[in-house]
């Protein structure tokens, strides 16, 4: 990702090597903040890109991304009252972040007492990894610079029979040994003089599973926190343009931009092969009847190719399946037309009804069913593959589980959807656009979010919430089918109908659903790419780890499209990086 750059105690061969990775395209440049007394403080981003650099007597201050709720002049006031003479004043970060609404990161580096300070916002939407080897420290925004900093990297087993598994690594772990993302709303503080090294974790992110303890229509003020964070964010950006799709996320930021009269452009892609027709159907009606017909435009996407494939895989090193790379044309209009992207991300976990469809009453229940709902193929050929026993994989899942502040096993998979598929798996996502143009959505605008986790879970079942909010607009919204159901919102028996028969489905013996949830895919196109991925296969026998075995990969599984894919990610890391 664009974004800071920092190392302690490296080598300059190692250094060199890192920074020469990050060249992703002609916008691109690499600028060195200080290099002095084996600290190495530096930027890599584009123009564009939010990035503010500023010193105050002995310390450096680097602010990376946007606060939407809060003047530039009153950000750095707060930064300022954060530098000492001891160091920095840390304890008052928690209590300022809990009324900022944001994506970012900031780093301090006091230069009399060679300390360094790095805080992320209240849910770490601006993904940071670190790694710690022997003296050497390395912190980053960008996935390559920590790699090439790390002697002898290998691969992480358990990480990546997750990401076979789930399409991401849970906690946080990534594909490697010893490289780690920072954990949302954090504090890092290290000392150079002592090669001290710490993280304190802010408050843990709860959801509210029953009850009724939000006061009277909280869905009234719920919407205008909504309202709030998208004027906010249009009023921070010179070029706003909504992704706008026929689901329901990105349809309520269209309706409130329009019943607000803000300006904004419209995009919708329109992927090749027709898997997006269902989108386009509900787009054409929801352009229609907001009126912004002359603000839409339909971008064409052709075949992924390699070159696209190429820049995802330089950019996420695998963080973001190659599967997305059918993207990459969509995100160039972005950045050749200097738009800023807002979406609807995170709609669907932060006003959806995340608990379980049946009663999970212990850690057995819990496990089989996350694995049914979630696992794109069967976790056994997975384990099989990385030769990971399941107690060993089970234990680490739980150990990670354990960390939420939850009590049930159904609050427990609530928060398993919200802070691993949502806040692993679709922040890369967000952050690969970020390599492009800017990136936000108000949907994690902070007091809307924190507002929407505390309401009861029954409150927003069968999108009732979305319901609310389309109607409240009075722009009939709400009569659109959502691609996802081919229901509209306003066809609530019919959708209670839907949700009761996955309820039924779920409720049989585990075997059933399990069995019947593997879809391939078969024709001539995919009988091709198995031949080839079987001759990379067959190259690759010496260079995967040990650990992993081809042969357990069968024709069955090739032939299924996202396990195709996942595959193909992490045999071009092997191909490209020779780490075993």
């Amino acid at each position: 990702m664009p974004g800071f750059l920092l190392a302690v105690n490296t080598q300059q061969s190692a250094l060199n090597k890192a920074v020469s990775l990050l060249h992703f395209d002609h916008r691109y440049s690499c600028i060195t903040i200080l290099e002095k007394n084996s600290l190495f403080l530096a930027t890599n981003s584009y123009q564009e890109y939010p990035m503010e650099i500023f010193e105050f007597g002995d310390t450096i201050v680097l602010f990376e991304g946007i606060i939407y709720n809060k003047s530039p002049e009153s950000i750095r006031e707060f930064l300022i009252s954060l530098i000492s003479e001891e160091g920095f004043n840390q304890q008052l970060i928690e209590p300022w972040l809990a009324t900022t609404d944001g994506e970012f990161v900031v780093v301090l580096y006091n230069k009399q007492s060679s300390k360094i300070l790095i805080f992320n916002d209240i849910f770490g939407r601006l993904p940071v990894y670190y790694a710690v080897q022997n003296k050497t420290f390395v912190i980053s925004r960008e996935i390559s610079f920590v790699k090439a900093m790390i002697s002898n990297l290998e691969y992480d087993r358990f990480a990546i029979a997750s990401t076979l598994l789930f399409g991401y690594v849970p906690g946080y772990k990534t594909l490697w040994k010893g490289i780690y993302r920072l954990p949302y709303n954090s504090v890092v503080l290290f000392d150079i003089e002592e090669n001290k090294f710490t993280i304190d974790e802010g408050e843990r992110i709860t959801i509210q599973n029953d009850g009724d303890n939000c006061g009277k229509n909280p869905e009234e003020k719920l919407f205008e926190l909504l309202v709030k964070g998208t004027i906010n964010r249009i009023n921070c950006l010179s070029k706003p343009s909504l992704a706008l799709s026929g689901g329901l996320d990105s349809r309520l930021i269209a309706g409130i931009l329009v019943n607000n009269k803000l300006k904004a452009n419209y995009l919708t892609y329109n992927e090749k092969g027709g898997s997006a027709d269902a989108d386009l159907i509900a787009v054409d009606q929801i352009v229609k009847l907001l009126k912004i017909e002359e603000h839409h435009k339909i971008i064409e996407l052709g075949s992924t190719d390699e070159t696209s494939m190429e820049v995802l895989l330089n950019m996420k090193q695998g963080l973001n399946y190659l599967g997305m790379a059918f993207l990459i044309p969509f995100l160039n209009y972005f950045r050749d037309n200097d738009l800023q992207q807002i979406t609807g991300d995170g709609g669907d976990k932060i006003l959806a009804d995340l608990r379980p469809a049946i009663p999970l009453r212990n850690e057995c229940d819990f496990l089989k069913y996350l694995v049914a709902k979630n696992a794109l193929m069967p976790l056994d050929k997975v384990l099989k593959m990385v030769s990971l026993s399941k107690n060993d994989f089970f234990t680490e899942l739980i150990h990670i589980v354990n960390t939420y502040r939850a009590i049930t096993y159904e609050e427990k998979y609530a928060l398993f959807l919200l802070q691993e598929r949502a806040m692993v798996w679709l922040f890369e996502g967000e952050d690969r656009n970020r390599y492009f143009a800017w990136i936000t959505t108000p949907f994690y605008s902070t007091e809307f979010a924190l507002k929407a986790l505390s309401l009861p879970m029954k409150s927003k079942k069968h999108g009732k919430l979305f319901l609310t909010f389309f109607k409240k607009l009075e722009s009939g919204l709400e009569t659109i089918p959502n691609p996802n159901w081919k229901l509209a919102p306003d066809q609530q028996l019919l959708i209670r109908w839907l949700f009761l028969k996955q309820r039924i489905k779920f409720s049989l013996p585990i075997s059933f659903y399990k069995a019947s949830k593997l879809k391939v895919k078969a024709s001539s196109e995919i009988e091709s790419i198995i031949s080839e991925i079987r001759i990379e296969m067959e190259k690759l026998k010496e260079v995967k780890p040990d650990w992993f075995h081809f042969e357990v990969i069968d024709d069955e599984l090739l032939r299924h499209e996202e396990f195709n894919w996942y595959l193909r990610t992490i045999i071009e890391l092997w191909k490209k990086s020779h780490i075993i």
